[in-house]
């Protein structure tokens, strides 16, 4: 079988993709990349691949199909565009780029080149949420009206250096007021729900600390077809961190993922649960989509199918996208999650923070 042969960007997150790309069905790793010589240097050996420094001359490899851009989100808009107009299809960290300018420069590399762009947002494919989805699908939750997500880490208590953490986080953090690491709890949801934000609402409150950014901040998001999603970020709460909690609300039933250590994914269907009765999402894992079954017993992902978890593997689906989006190269098929898709979730965070600072006022989304 034909493998797509992949380059790899950025070293710190990038060294997840490079294990990935080794174990999967549909690709070869060919090259690593870092500024870092010594890191590049060493996880090129590591691999068995070449080595180099520079995005530049990786992109310019003839040997490599498709690029994985695993650098820091303030780099992003400028490594994608190199790597489409070397002729690169691409695989990007989230999220797409730091401006709304940015992100219509991708687009235009995008169209020009004809290369494929897909958004590496992994969170998509989180497994209770792989079967919320198929429940979904089959109507039997009806029309899904309102959703949630909650994003909050506690950097106060655990990083020492705190507000001074450094690196892309810290800006993107705390550089600026509302939510602009927005793809983690909008993606999921929108993947789901097929559709776009059209206006978002932001309210913040708290100053824990001398930056931009508040305490936490809740979005309140418009979609195409009227429906609600809100959605909550926190840096600095003081409390156990949460980062896949996601709620589906729909006109026959919903789902709510836990909350603490004591909780469960947990689904209310009408004529199926009794009033007031929730079922655990894995006695409904029959309904997981067959080219996902195969992951199920896979070694790394046992965490995930325990029928009484509590905080999902957050990184669990990392292997599966790389799968989609090499299949999708490969086979000439549309990508589960594409630039439309992903500028529109990116361009709600960022203009979050214009809602804000103009007292929480609704703000259009544009299209791209």
């Amino acid at each position: 079988m034909k493998k797509l042969r992949i380059g790899v960007v950025g070293l710190q997150r990038g060294r997840v993709h490079c294990v990935n790309a080794k174990k999967s069905e549909y690709t070869e790793l060919v090259a690593v990349c870092d500024i870092d010589r010594a890191k590049a240097d060493r996880y090129a050996a590591e691999y068995g691949v070449k080595a180099y420094y520079d995005h530049r001359e990786l992109c310019a490899d003839p040997d490599i199909d498709a690029v994985i851009m695993a650098t820091p989100i303030d780099v992003h808009a400028d490594t994608v565009v190199d790597a489409l107009n070397a002729g690169k299809h691409v695989l990007s960290e989230v999220i797409v780029a730091t401006s709304l300018d940015d992100i219509r420069r991708i687009g235009k590399a995008i169209r020009e080149s004809g290369k494929t762009y897909m958004m590496a947002e992994n969170y998509c494919y989180i497994r209770p949420l792989l079967i919320v989805e198929e429940l979904i699908r089959r109507g039997m939750f009806g029309e899904i009206y309102y959703a949630e997500s909650d994003y909050l880490k506690d950097f106060q208590e655990y990083h020492p250096l705190f507000p001074n953490i450094g690196g892309w986080r810290q800006k993107t953090y705390f550089g600026r007021r509302g939510h602009p690491y927005i793809t983690h709890t909008i993606g999921p949801l929108l993947h789901i729900m097929d559709e776009k934000i059209t206006k978002v609402s932001c309210m913040a409150a708290g100053r824990a600390f001398d930056m931009p950014a508040d305490s936490t901040c809740t979005l309140m998001l418009e979609t195409e077809k009227k429906h609600l999603i809100r959605l909550r970020a926190s840096f600095v709460s003081p409390r156990p961190d949460n980062v896949t909690y996601y709620s589906f609300q729909g006109t026959e039933g919903c789902y709510q993922a836990p909350q603490g250590p004591t909780d469960f994914h947990k689904v209310y269907i009408k004529g199926i649960c009794k009033p007031g009765e929730w079922k655990n999402v894995y006695e409904f894992k029959d309904y997981l989509p067959d080219e996902w079954k195969k992951y199920w017993n896979v070694e790394d992902y046992a965490a995930d199918a325990l029928d009484n978890d509590t905080y999902e593997l957050y990184d669990s689906g990392a292997l599966m996208m790389l799968d989609k989006f090499a299949d999708c190269v490969l086979n000439g098929k549309p990508v589960p999650v594409n630039f439309e898709d992903s500028a529109n979730w990116t361009a709600a965070g960022l203009l979050s923070a214009d809602s804000v600072n103009l007292g929480s006022i609704p703000v259009e989304v544009p299209e791209f």
